[in-house]
């Protein structure tokens, strides 16, 4: 299990199985992420980020299935155009995942 507090504030847990290639992302206490705006979550291999789910506008807090993993070694969460980015561009936090 893996914990971060994101920026400016929230926090994120992931548990990962990597016998399955997936986990589970528990997000909370995001803020608003702003008019027009939502989260996008990511896996990140090295510096290829790949898009594994996006929160519904105005979702501050989610449970989430997320993967395959394919290696990456870091989750990372963005705030993003409601309709989303095809790579972040805006990353509020990221988690480690080794």
């Amino acid at each position: 299990m893996f914990e971060r507090s994101l920026q400016p504030r929230g926090a994120a847990t992931v548990v990962v199985s990597r016998d399955r290639d997936s986990g589970v992302v528990l997000l909370r206490d995001l803020p608003d992420p702003g008019p027009g705006r939502t989260y996008e979550l990511w896996l990140i291999r090295g510096t290829e980020p790949r898009k594994v789910g996006r929160l519904a506008a105005g979702v501050r807090a989610s449970t989430t299935v997320i993967g395959p993993f394919a290696e990456a070694g870091t989750f990372g969460v963005s705030n993003e155009p409601v309709g989303g980015s095809v790579t972040p561009t805006r990353i509020v936090g990221t988690v480690e995942l080794s």
